[in-house]
């Protein structure tokens, strides 16, 4: 609804990133490889949260507004999520 741009860069930059709506400033960088290194395609869930497929570690990473993580997703019941979708 504040018109937040979200990207996943995968490769060099393993990261996703929040812009604003005209992708002039970085309101945050999450780059946590720990948890994300192949980032993929991305959604934003009911709660506002963001939803990130990532197929080198087999699971969903979900990160809060404020680019924070939540949690991680699946692991070993996913094999390589290369695409999301919420249903609303």
């Amino acid at each position: 609804p504040d018109g937040t741009i979200y990207v996943a860069y995968s490769g060099g930059t393993d990261a996703v990133r929040a812009y604003n709506s005209t992708l002039t400033t970085v309101l945050w960088t999450f780059t946590d490889t720990n948890v994300l290194t192949t980032p993929g395609k991305l959604a934003v869930a009911t709660s506002g949260n963001i939803l990130v497929t990532d197929t080198g570690f087999n699971h969903i990473v979900e990160i809060s507004p404020s680019g924070s993580l939540v949690r991680t997703i699946g692991g070993a019941t996913l094999s390589g999520p290369n695409n999301i979708v919420v249903v609303r």
